[in-house]
C-alpha cells in the first residue's frame, strides 16, 4: 500500500473505536491502517505486532495518553456466561417456589 486511504480515521485524544479487527496493512512511514469493522483506522506501527493476535476478534482501541487495546470477545463470552448462569439460577428458584 502506498498511502493510507483518504477515508481512514485518525483517532483524536479520548477517541475510541470498537469492532472486529479484519486486517492490518503493512507498516509504512511509521503508521499502519487497521480495518476495524468497516472503518480503516490509522495507528502507530508500534501496535502492529500486538494487533496481529487479534485479527478476527472484537477489539476496542482507546486513545488516551497513547493507545490502549483490549479484546472484547472475552468480555462478551463472560457476559454470555453470566446471563446463562442467571437464567439457570432463576429457573432453579422458580422450580423451588413451585414445589413448596
Amino acid at each position: 500500500m502506498s498511502a493510507p486511504p483518504r477515508e481512514a480515521y485518525l483517532p483524536h485524544e479520548y477517541g475510541e473505536i470498537l469492532g472486529v479487527l479484519h486486517q492490518i496493512n503493512a507498516p509504512m512511514d511509521g503508521v499502519i491502517v487497521a480495518l476495524i469493522g468497516e472503518i480503516p483506522m490509522i495507528l502507530p506501527s508500534e501496535l502492529d505486532a500486538r494487533l496481529h493476535e487479534f485479527i478476527g476478534r472484537k477489539i476496542g482501541i482507546l486513545r488516551l495518553d497513547g493507545y490502549h487495546l483490549r479484546c472484547l470477545d472475552d468480555e462478551d463470552d463472560n457476559a454470555q456466561g453470566n446471563r446463562e448462569t442467571t437464567a439457570r439460577h432463576d429457573e432453579t428458584e422458580e422450580s423451588l417456589s413451585l414445589s413448596e
